[in-house]
């Protein structure tokens, strides 16, 4: 199958630690341990009561899982994913769990191991091109993403935010959603047409930058059962 995909780069990004939609797996608790915090993954207060941080380390995956889009329709569709996140993707759970966690995130485990990241922007546009009976694979890992607040001497005195994401295995129905805009939207929007096709249709990648971000016009939606084999298949028609 003929993969077009578009790739463009971060653009003034700094030390931005664990590539979004993965996550550090690392469950060892013993590895949880900060400042003030004993071999067990807990923390002494000033109360002289004790917090268990080993219960927002990050789960193990179950396997990894590929979400396979189709454009089934005759025209070329494009997908937008600003800064490499893949979020013309969207898993969710009606918990509240989800996938992609967003740019440039940490996972709870990894703020407590790490300390705060500093990100500073991406590119506007990144457009991945998909030619009529063609198909973009995107990988997922098999986890979801659930906002937490730990408490703050996990965080070994500094938090970087109000809550943090643990990675968690999927056990609930998902909810698998994809978005897109036509090779029309685009060449209505963009400042530059050439960005909206491949400079050499047979070529199996092309590299345009996008300059405009457009809102999607066409979606798809299915649900995902987890333990299910094979691929996670949508189809999509401009």
């Amino acid at each position: 199958m003929d993969y077009r995909l578009l790739r463009v780069g971060f653009v003034g990004l700094l030390g931005c630690g664990p590539t979004v939609g993965t996550a550090n797996t690392n469950t060892d608790t013993d590895t949880l341990s900060t400042t003030g915090t004993d071999e067990t993954g807990s923390v002494d207060t000033s109360s002289g009561g004790a917090v268990s941080c080993e219960g927002f380390a990050n789960e193990v995956s179950s396997g990894a899982v590929n979400v396979e889009i189709r454009n089934v329709g005759d025209t070329p569709l494009l997908f937008n994913e600003p800064c490499f996140s893949d979020g013309y993707v969207s898993l969710t759970t009606s918990a509240g769990w989800s996938w992609p966690s967003g740019f440039c995130a940490q996972t709870c485990e990894a703020e407590f191991l790490e300390g705060c990241i500093v990100c500073d922007g991406c590119a506007i546009a990144a457009y991945n091109i998909v030619a009529p009976g063609d198909a973009l694979t995107v990988s997922w890992s098999g986890l979801l993403y659930e906002q937490v607040d730990p408490p703050d001497e996990c965080f070994g005195g500094q938090r970087c935010s109000e809550s943090c994401a643990q990675a968690r295995t999927a056990v609930d129905p998902v909810t698998v959603s994809v978005e897109a805009i036509t090779q029309a939207d685009c060449l209505a929007a963009e400042v530059e047409p050439a960005s909206c096709d491949c400079a050499d249709p047979d070529a199996p990648e092309c590299s345009n930058y996008g300059s405009e971000w457009i809102e999607p016009t066409i979606t798809a939606e299915v649900i995902w059962q987890p333990g299910t084999s094979g691929p996670i298949v949508l189809e999509l028609a401009g």
